[in-house]
């Protein structure tokens, strides 16, 4: 193979995994470029809670080994493309602390089916990425692992609970990269990031063999991304169904990535800038009210509404506390403030209080899922401000419910109803942060918020963006 020359920075995932196809660059190449970055400027944001340098070139050799043999077969979506996985999934043989004391030295037997899929599709995991204790917070601060910082302004969270992977993409250590999404912790990480994150459908990606449903079916693994086509590859790759999956999702007819470029009939598109719990940044619902014409200057009906959303909220802390207190936590004096705060108020929920919360939250979200009947997307916010100051979330118990409230409204009942999310980078505010605008589909269509952010792309470029800690 050639000698590397260009800067892999400026390459998206399918780009890399292009040249190296094509013999330009190769996966050993590829893999020591974005160690040597992940090596020099991580420590200014910890996104990377372990870098598994080793393992990674192990199998960048093998990937280079199959490229120049030549012999026909045909090489995976991701072949010798690195990436990061997020702390809360599993890989076998390395740790998987969920961000906790409680779980420090916890061994993953085998990986998460999502996982297990992008590594059958050629990609090469360079480390395990940062979240919060659990994921139970939109900031990643308060595991057991530093805080990790924005790369647009360190004093800034990176948002939660994949933070460690939206600091890891947005400064370039990686092209791609895995989250979860259990309140919005794809699409949070995203805004504050200047990225692409996909909260797929229910059960799209699925949580075998280690769960049936995660948080009630709220939680599913999905992509994070710079471009909104890197994103649809890795639906594709990570996306379909597993034995034994409670809701069946049978993959569309089409890849998610033929999504791209295709022609839309008129829309009805709903559309709020207005928090149903609180106000809206200025500037965050200026960013809406842009992509709001824009999308009508493409034609499609905008109409400003959004769903009924009374008596929702409240249910989400009992169902998240009750599964915080589910795990087999032997001493909960290793939890954190906040976790331990979840276990012991989960510890006191009774089976009958889960079971009528568990029942009201399906209740209640059926309405919303009506209410889409009348629409094709939701055009709204993903939080309500720009990325917030490092220690402004990292509270206790009832103290960071209610902040969540205020400050992911647009977001959390998304996972309620298993509905799909996509948040896009469609704007920056004055001091130079990202602000995410977010497009809520129906049930198992991402293709449409595939098409739609494909077109924003193109009328509101973000790729070409770079942070000042990148």
């Amino acid at each position: 193979m050639r000698a590397m020359t260009q800067d892999l920075t400026n390459c998206t995932a399918i780009e890399i995994a292009a040249l190296i196809r094509n013999r330009a660059i190769s996966p050993v190449e590829s893999t020591r470029f974005f160690l040597e970055r992940i090596e020099r400027i991580d420590p200014q944001l910890n996104a990377f809670i372990s870098v598994t340098a080793d393992k990674a070139l192990a199998r960048a050799r093998d990937a280079e080994q199959q490229v120049m043999a030549g012999d026909g077969t045909e090489l995976g979506p991701f072949h010798g493309v690195p990436i990061a996985i997020k702390e809360l999934a599993n890989v076998a043989g390395e740790r998987s602390t969920g961000a906790s004391g409680a779980f420090a030295n916890r061994m993953a037997e085998e990986d998460d089916e999502g996982i297990a899929r992008l590594f059958r599709a050629g990609a090469i995991m360079l480390g395990k990425t940062n979240s919060p204790e659990f994921g139970l917070n939109a900031t990643t601060e308060d595991g057991i692992f530093p805080p990790t910082r924005n790369p647009w302004n360190t004093n800034h969270s990176a948002g939660g609970s994949s933070g460690g992977s939206g600091a890891a993409l947005a400064a370039r250590l990686v092209p791609f990269a895995e989250g979860s999404d259990g309140g919005g912790s794809i699409r949070i990480p995203a805004s504050a990031c200047g990225l692409v994150g996909l909260k797929p459908s229910r059960c799209r990606v699925p949580s075998a063999p280690h769960a049936g449903l995660i948080v009630e079916g709220f939680a599913s693994s999905g992509p994070m991304a710079r471009t909104v086509a890197d994103a649809a590859l890795g639906l594709d790759v990570m996306g379909g169904p597993a034995v034994g999956d409670p809701f069946r999702t049978e993959l569309p007819a089409k890849s998610f990535s033929s999504a791209i470029g295709e022609t839309l009939p008129k829309l009805r598109i709903a559309w709020t800038a207005t928090s149903p719990t609180g106000p809206v940044d200025a500037e965050v619902a200026a960013a809406v009210e842009r992509t709001r014409d824009a999308l009508s200057d493409l034609g499609h009906e905008l109409v400003e509404g959004f769903p009924e959303m009374s008596g929702l909220w409240p249910l989400w802390p009992t169902i998240a506390n009750a599964f915080t207190a589910s795990m087999d936590i032997e001493n909960p004096d290793l939890l954190g403030p906040h976790a331990r705060s979840s276990w012991d108020d989960g510890i006191g929920i009774s089976a009958r209080d889960y079971i009528r919360a568990r029942n009201d939250v399906y209740t209640l979200t059926r309405r919303i899922l009506v209410w889409f009947d009348d629409y094709d997307v939701l055009l709204c916010p993903t939080l309500t401000r720009p990325p917030v100051p490092l220690g402004e979330l990292n509270k206790v118990g009832q103290e960071v419910w209610d902040l969540l409230a205020e400050y992911i409204p647009f977001t959390y009942w998304v996972n309620m109803t298993g509905q799909p999310g996509i948040s896009l980078p469609l704007a920056w505010s004055q001091d130079g942060l990202p602000i995410g605008v977010q497009i809520v589909g129906r049930q198992l269509d991402e293709r449409t918020l595939i098409t739609l952010a494909a077109q924003l792309e193109q009328i509101f470029p973000w790729a070409d963006r770079r942070p000042p800690v990148s």
